[in-house]
């Protein structure tokens, strides 16, 4: 693996996001966990956070030699994104490369380099203007996506997108040179998703673990429950706006349905894997760390065939794909709960599969690899 010495990284974390907000949400070991790595051979971890000072205790006892670059006043955290590159100037200028957390907070990371010329890796998870048209928008609002996208990507001296698709969408409709983007999937940490001798499954189980949003297609997925027999319980773990109708819609099927609300990164692969059967079935996805995640326990997976999801899942291979009707989704869920054979097939080559593409060792060396390229390109 590369060693970097006394290179400084400064990550830039999503819009509006924070250490604490990643801690409420139940996901700050898993959002950190490749950064505590990438430490080994790096200097030193600036986090350009939107957080206040509650920051501090994250970055001081969890993470050596890291530091959160904070919005230090109790009002206006909006504008750390326009200042913010200002008020940290010293932290700024001793970093050694910038890279984004996504696309969405990358403009602080763009006019940071513009001050201080340092590299920047633009790193995108999903595409904001993707996800705009897919949402039916195509007025002002997504325009504004659009060349929000194409000033960060035309700014980075490397990007990173998710897969070959995403690549191939921003190299043609932002004449971005597809020498400059590295595909680099989201990763599963292997330390806590590997498998260990499981709980006793519930006969009959699905679980569902993410946001409860309206592009999950949740309700789709209460109705389709409720006409397989075989299931005899649903698991949502997550949380979201939809969550109280969810819970009151699920009050009126037959099927006992158990609602978890946000948990621990640590706590999720003992739920999942209590599980007979591990579902998403959105309409869109970016690439599901869930998914993956369920996968990397040997999970029979069932998704929808839509984007993000049937770049990860191979019908009938490594998974069932399913259209994202009740119908559909009632249809792939009845043929695994009653083929054992097949789930048993599916959730042993998902398991190799998601080790050996998403493991987070392979993945740390990609993203330090492209690290290490971005300043040796500035040079």
């Amino acid at each position: 693996m590369v060693k970097l010495g006394n290179s400084r990284l400064t990550l830039f974390l999503s819009y509006g996001g924070s250490l604490q907000g990643w801690y409420e949400a139940g996901v700050i070991e898993r959002e950190m966990a490749i950064y505590h790595r990438l430490l080994d051979s790096l200097g030193g971890l600036d986090l350009f956070s939107y957080g206040t000072s509650n920051e501090e205790h994250f970055h001081c006892n969890r993470y050596n030699n890291c530091r959160a670059l904070i919005w230090p006043f109790q009002k206006g955290r909006r504008f750390h994104d326009r200042l913010g590159p200002l008020l940290h100037c010293r932290s700024l200028t001793t970093s050694s490369v910038f890279k984004t957390n996504q696309i969405n907070g990358s403009m602080a990371a763009v006019r940071a380099k513009k001050l201080y010329g340092k590299p920047l890796v633009v790193r995108c998870g999903y595409l904001l203007s993707a996800n705009a048209k897919r949402e039916g928008d195509s007025g002002p609002d997504l325009i504004r996506k659009v060349e929000y996208e194409r000033t960060c990507f035309k700014a980075a001296d490397l990007c990173i997108v998710t897969t070959k698709r995403d690549k191939s969408e921003i190299v043609d409709a932002y004449g971005i040179d597809a020498q400059s983007v590295r595909v680099i999937p989201n990763y599963v940490n292997t330390d806590i998703y590997t498998l260990k001798p499981t709980p006793s499954k519930v006969p009959g189980s699905l679980v569902f673990v993410g946001r409860l949003s309206k592009e999950k297609n949740l309700f789709s997925l209460l109705n389709a429950v409720e006409r397989v027999n075989n299931i005899n319980k649903l698991t949502i773990v997550g949380d979201g706006p939809l969550r109280e109708e969810l819970e009151k819609r699920s009050l009126k099927i037959k099927t006992d349905v158990t609602f978890l609300g946000r948990r621990q990164s640590a706590e999720i692969p003992a739920i999942i894997a209590a599980h007979d059967i591990f579902v998403i079935c959105s309409h869109y996805e970016g690439m599901p760390k869930a998914l993956i995640e369920a996968m990397s326990l040997g999970m029979p997976c069932l998704g929808t065939d839509v984007r993000g999801i049937r770049d990860i899942i191979r019908h009938k291979n490594n998974g069932l794909l399913c259209h994202t009707s009740v119908e559909g989704i009632a249809a792939g869920l009845d043929t695994l709960a009653n083929q054992p054979i097949l789930c048993e097939r599916l959730g042993a080559i998902a398991k190799k599969d998601a080790t050996f593409t998403y493991g987070i060792e392979a993945i740390t060396t990609l993203e330090l690899d492209v690290i290490a390229e971005a300043i040796e390109k500035t040079k």
